[in-house]
């Protein structure tokens, strides 16, 4: 199989899934844009021809991750079951409504793709180019030039820290190429940590710019971890004298600090005491209670909420705010997965979660032996997911699941001592 072959695939999906960044004209459906199903169907074609050619190779699916993977389609299949007897919707409908799920056929096609760190390599380097491209685009966008078909890419009008937030589509990417980036930076040579430092800046920016207040503590956060896991506690010290020096420079030339604000803002809008009704946090405990009572009534499995086809439902009388809340699955990671699969959804989870910490603790081991940064980032990405899935729904959406799948497969290649293996 040609080099280039697994990158040139992979990329094609990935920008189908993020609907090719915005940046045409949407194919668009009642349900959003056709774009990340057509790069279902591409995913489902290429699994096919790469399990075809896999022969003696396919045993090398088989595994605890494997089985993990295959049980969460199997609760979604149950999840489609469920939205019928719940809330009376056809069973075509909760598979159309569920679609999304199925990306996580993705693993497979990685497992086969991603045989070692080269391709790996190339994946994210590429991944890097394209997020710097449509930040260039984002700046066009930004100074008034509309160049993304999105509604947000014209007077969004969210403002924060004083300044109108950026609409940067595919931001997830961001967060990802942002710690790849760093990882490179600390596994190369001094020599060699020019570029790879400017676009960890640029990439630091870029999440300041956009005012993600969870993705930035993430990143930053699973920064700090990595520096510790290299015992570079000297550069930790310089990074924070750094950042001292850029947040006071700011604080001089702004009327609200644009570095320190996210912390500030998330600090007070979770404290119960200081919650402000435009604070995005008060519609997020309103979800939790919501999702509270969701549990309470179907604690075991939930109720379909994961299949329900809100666009053009037609089930029994609950109304249409109802399902909607049913259905949501933004603005919170672990709530929304207990308020959709229940007590055998949290089971699932913990073990998912367990199997990435245990394994990129291992990668950490294996990464002091060779510098090789894929297994620092994938170490560092896990702890991002910890820490942001508080918010952000790594777990349920398409183009989330995707990154999330790149890196359990770097931790499970590396489990397995193929990573390091020469092709």
């Amino acid at each position: 199989m040609r080099p280039y072959y697994s990158t040139v695939v992979l990329t094609i999906i990935i920008a189908l899934t993020y609907n090719l960044f915005y940046l045409v004209p949407l194919i668009s459906s009642q349900g959003g844009s056709y774009l990340p199903d057509i790069g279902l169907v591409f995913l489902c074609v290429v699994l096919i021809f790469a399990l075809v050619r896999s022969g003696k190779r396919f045993p090398i699916l088989i595994d605890k991750m494997s089985m993990m993977v295959l049980f969460y389609l199997f609760l979604v299949g149950i999840e489609i079951v469920l939205a019928t007897l719940y809330h009376g919707q056809s069973l075509a409908d909760g598979v159309v409504a569920a679609r999304r799920q199925y990306f996580y056929l993705a693993f497979f096609l990685f497992m086969l793709l991603l045989d070692d760190r080269k391709k790996f390599h190339q994946l994210l380097n590429t991944m890097t180019i394209i997020v710097l491209f449509v930040f260039v685009m984002t700046i066009v966008n930004y100074i008034g030039v509309k160049v993304f078909y999105h509604p947000r890419a014209e007077n969004w009008g969210v403002i924060r820290s004083g300044v109108e937030r950026a609409f940067i589509p595919g931001f997830r990417l961001v967060s990802m190429v942002f710690l790849w980036q760093f990882a490179r930076w600390l596994a190369m040579k001094h020599s060699d940590r020019l570029i790879s430092g400017t676009l960890v800046i640029v990439f630091l920016g870029e999440h300041i710019f956009r005012q993600s207040r969870v993705a930035l503590i993430s990143v930053l956060i699973a920064s700090i971890v990595m520096l510790v896991a290299t015992r570079r506690y000297g550069l930790l010290i310089k990074s924070g004298i750094f950042m001292l020096f850029a947040i006071l420079v700011t604080g001089v030339f702004m009327e609200k600090n644009i570095i320190t604000e996210p912390f500030t803002t998330s600090f007070e809008e979770v404290s119960h005491s200081k919650i402000k009704a435009e604070g995005s946090w008060n519609d997020r405990l309103k979800q939790i209670m919501f999702a509270w009572n969701e549990f309470q009534e179907h604690p075991l499995l939930g109720s379909g909420s994961v299949a329900l086809r809100v666009g053009t439902f037609e089930g029994n009388g609950s109304s249409g705010s109802e399902i909607f809340m049913l259905a949501y699955k933004s603005d919170l990671g672990y709530t929304n997965i207990i308020k959709s699969y229940g007590v055998v959804g949290i089971i699932w989870l913990v073990m998912f979660l367990w199997m990435m910490v245990s394994m990129a603790r291992y990668a950490i081991r294996v990464f002091s032996k060779t510098s090789e940064p894929l297994l620092l980032f994938a170490a560092a990405y896990t702890v991002y997911v910890l820490i942001s899935l508080v918010t952000l729904n790594h777990i349920m959406f398409a183009e989330d699941t995707l990154l999330l799948l790149i890196i359990v497969v770097i931790l499970v290649q590396n489990y397995r001592n193929k990573l390091l293996e020469s092709h």
